[in-house]
């Protein structure tokens, strides 16, 4: 509820308050380069590999579409 009275009242969320796609672009680059590290310190691989599937299209921009 309160969540809809905040999108009344304020302007939250138009073109100007995203982030420019270079940006996303260079997170989903370090998200998935955390991931292969932490696999390499036990994170479970099946996991690892679905963080760094969504890094992939983090980086590829299908995320935003």
């Amino acid at each position: 509820m309160m969540m809809r009275s905040s999108l009344q009242n304020f302007d939250i969320g138009g073109p100007t308050e995203r982030l420019p796609p270079p940006l996303i672009k260079a997170f989903g680059v370090l998200k998935k380069a955390a991931s292969i590290v932490n696999v390499t310190y036990g994170l479970d691989p099946k996991i690892g590999k679905t963080i760094q599937d969504a890094a992939d299209d983090v980086r590829s921009c299908q995320c935003m579409m």
